[in-house]
């Protein structure tokens, strides 16, 4: 989220030990390395906000709740009839009676899997 207000030529810039672009947050907070071999490239950016809300929905259900997103994504949804058209598509398996949430995962495409 902060790469989104530390606007940089290119991620990797993020991670320079140059004094015009170095940003010690990033480096501080995870390894480049970390992030050019995950599993899915994609996600990079929100893997551990995922891991933290999957985490927390095991103590907490919040019963319908739309992500609203105007950030720059190439795997945004645009969907017309919604008062919120822009945003994050989320597949979410729920328990049928309570509607506690199980698990989840975050579309990014048709590679999604």
């Amino acid at each position: 989220m902060l790469q989104g207000v530390i606007k940089l030529p290119s991620q990797q810039w993020s991670w320079s030990k140059h004094q015009i672009f170095h940003v010690p947050i990033f480096s501080q907070l995870m390894t480049w390395e970390s992030i050019v071999n995950h599993p899915n490239l994609k996600l990079v950016k929100f893997y551990e906000l995922m891991v933290h809300f999957l985490g927390r929905f095991c103590d907490l259900y919040t019963p319908e709740q739309t992500l609203w997103m105007k950030g720059r994504l190439g795997w945004k949804m645009y969907i017309a009839k919604k008062r919120a058209r822009f945003g994050l598509k989320f597949f979410i398996l729920c328990e049928s009676e309570s509607g506690y949430i199980c698990d989840f995962l975050l579309y990014t495409g048709q590679g999604t899997v």
